[in-house]
């Protein structure tokens, strides 16, 4: 069976489940208005993610940074190492003693998670499941389920997220309205549940009393949590069950006078209430209402021409060089280094994914950054460094080289050269044609 189709409704959210029931092994790529995320699943469950525009380093450091775990201008370091030729990320950071083993795995797990939410999140777009033998994940990571991914995605996204409405809860008591006994048949479900939940959903509902909550029901029909909360909402979603707390919302609640609810002792305590908060407002009244005091002496001339020196001083520093208005002092130095690489590293990031873009649209690197501009991939300003030189940008025939001018102080990061070769989504060579089946060729003697 193929998966494939465009984004809207429910296909994409359809497709997954499809892939996490069939326990498929490959890739789902999906294109949105910028950006291509490619899935990696191994037995329907998720084990990496990919981005066009967002290398493997990138998306860790920010996951990294947000946690607290490692510093950016560490991770700095060791993506600068890597570059270099000094070994992977992944295992500089355990090396390094930054991370544990089991910290970088729930990095890497939440990184992939989160490329996965941003796909679930795109209204647009165009999907396809590539089937293969094997796919590249780090060893030891623990797979994202697909009803994982998709309960977490529409908790985190709300009603912009793959599962529109509300999303159940463990603590959550359900009723059942068919108003049958406890034995549950198939022909009693719509055939779209059976199909997508398989016939777990028939134990679950078979739990559904009214008394207990779904983590008490899930417990006892023995479903994991993630699949038990899908199975809920899409019961809840057709119909055939109500939560407890709906159905007492429902219910009219009879308006009950202040005078009834209080007594007499109580209205009185509201009316003496409502008059303390009339004093009270009129005493905010009389003090908006005060002028304020007027500050009649000032400094003398000599304090405010120094005031004026040193705001002065400060700006010409500014204009200068704006680098040693965060990082002054002579000792910082290499501070100031590594802010530059910084500022380097995301000037050539920018151009980058806009050249590969380029190439996935066109088959070839532009001729020039020009050709970037023009096709609104680029900003004038972009083609210029930090310091205000321009670039200097030579296309090959699989990859491109980056230059900027050597200048004093400035970063040593000089150049970049960027290829297509191990890029799964440009390189040529990760396309596998796809199989037909023709009938056997049979030989007479």
């Amino acid at each position: 069976m193929s998966h494939e189709g465009a984004i809207h409704d429910r296909e994409l959210a359809d497709a997954l489940l499809a892939v996490g029931r069939e326990k498929r092994t490959g890739i789902l790529t999906v294109q949105g208005e910028e950006e291509i995320i490619g899935v990696s699943f191994l037995g329907g469950e998720v084990v990496s993610a990919d981005a066009l525009n967002q290398s493997l380093e990138e998306g860790l450091g920010e996951v990294l940074a947000s946690r607290d775990l490692v510093r950016p201008e560490d991770f700095a370091t060791l993506a600068a190492e890597h570059q270099a030729g000094g070994g992977r990320v992944v295992d500089l950071l355990v090396e390094r003693s930054y991370l544990t083993r089991e910290e970088l795995l729930g990095a890497l797990r939440f990184h992939t998670y989160r490329l996965c939410r941003q796909l679930l999140h795109w209204r647009t777009g165009e999907f396809k499941f590539y089937r293969g033998d094997e796919v590249s994940f780090e060893d030891g990571i623990v797979p994202i389920s697909v009803e994982e991914l998709l309960v977490k995605a529409a908790q985190d996204l709300g009603t912009q997220g793959p599962l529109p409405g509300r999303v159940p809860s463990l603590d959550t008591v359900y009723s059942r309205l068919d108003g049958s006994g406890s034995t549950v048949s198939a022909d009693s479900l719509p055939l779209e549940l059976v199909t997508d939940l398989g016939n777990e959903v028939l134990q679950l509902t078979e739990k559904i009393d009214g008394r207990r909550t779904v983590l008490e029901v899930m417990q006892e029909a023995g479903i994991e949590k993630y699949k038990a909360l899908l199975m809920v909402y899409r019961l809840e979603e057709v119909g055939l069950i109500q939560s407890e707390e709906a159905a007492v919302t429902a219910t009219p609640i009879p308006s009950i006078s202040t005078t009834g609810l209080l007594g007499a002792a109580g209205a009185a305590a509201a009316r003496e209430g409502e008059a303390v908060e009339d004093g009270w407002l009129d005493s905010l009244r009389t003090r908006a209402v005060e002028k304020p005091k007027r500050i009649s002496e000032y400094p003398p001339w000599p304090s405010r021409l120094l005031a004026i020196g040193l705001v002065l001083g400060l700006v010409s520093v500014v204009l200068m060089n704006p680098r040693f208005l965060i990082l002054p002092f002579p000792g910082q130095r290499d501070l100031r280094q590594e802010l530059e690489n910084l500022k380097y590293s995301a000037a050539f990031l920018k151009i980058d994914r806009s050249a590969k873009t380029f190439f996935l649209l066109e088959g070839r690197f532009p001729e020039s950054l020009d050709d970037l501009v023009e096709r609104g991939f680029l900003h004038p300003e972009d083609l210029l460094d930090p310091i205000g030189d321009p670039f200097e940008y030579s296309a090959m025939a699989s990859g491109y080289m980056l230059h900027r001018n050597q200048s004093e102080e400035a970063s040593p990061i000089t150049s970049r050269a960027e290829t297509i070769t191990g890029n799964f989504l440009l390189d040529p060579e990760f396309v596998v044609p796809e199989l037909t089946e023709r009938p056997p060729l049979i030989l007479l003697d």
